[in-house]
């Protein structure tokens, strides 16, 4: 998913859509984004430094 056009973004929610994996790097690019939801998905890892405030 690119994440580069979407800078403005404050909300994502991308819970229930059966993603696996880890969480991508690029998701710290969003210097806005403050809520994340993720949730019913089978991620796994931790979470990138980049996305730490």
């Amino acid at each position: 998913m690119n994440f580069s056009s979407k800078s403005q973004c404050q909300l994502i929610n991308l819970s229930y859509n059966g993603f696996f994996g880890g969480i991508l790097v690029t998701i710290g690019a969003l210097k806005k984004l403050e809520h994340l939801w993720l949730h019913s998905n089978n991620l796994y890892g931790t979470l990138p430094s980049t996305c730490a405030n």
